[in-house]
């Protein structure tokens, strides 16, 4: 009995044990996220550079985007969550819903912090950057990458 009510008491004045485990799985996933983000950035901009040698600056961008946007596709699936759905289109269409919700955020926030700044741009696009991976992150996790690996959703 003395053991169970000292327990209690530790748990009562902050023994957070039970919180640990998924403090420390939440907080690996979130830096998976925002490494996997930074990985699809560099692999968007290092296609960019290559092919805006050989073409026009929109021919490029147009070649360059999928790049980082397959990347940032299939590392969040089986790195970052490690979904194992086998419902391959599915997700396709789940993630371009994503995209286009990121999308709208963060282009309603730039709008409304470049009008508050006075234009500034690129005040307007960092500030518009963490809203938008929130909802990604979050869109991602609770539809898209569910059913992790072992699960075969």
């Amino acid at each position: 009995m003395r053991e169970a009510s000292q327990r209690g008491l530790a748990w009562a004045i902050g023994d957070r044990e039970p919180f640990e485990m998924l403090d420390r799985v939440f907080n690996r996933e979130i830096a998976k996220f925002l490494t996997v983000g930074a990985i699809a950035a560099a692999v968007d901009f290092s296609a960019l550079f290559a092919a805006s040698r050989m073409m026009g600056p929109t021919a490029a961008f147009l070649v360059a985007y999928p790049a980082g946007v397959i990347t940032h596709f299939l590392l969040n699936k089986y790195w970052t969550f490690g979904c194992a759905r086998r419902d391959f289109a599915k997700q396709i269409v789940q993630y371009a819903g994503t995209v286009v919700a990121a999308f709208l955020v963060q282009s309603a926030v730039y709008a409304v912090v470049v009008r508050w700044s006075g234009g500034n741009v690129l005040l307007a696009k960092a500030c518009a950057i963490p809203p938008s991976t929130v909802v990604c992150y979050l869109l991602l996790k609770l539809g898209v990458f569910t059913g992790r690996s072992g699960t075969g959703r």
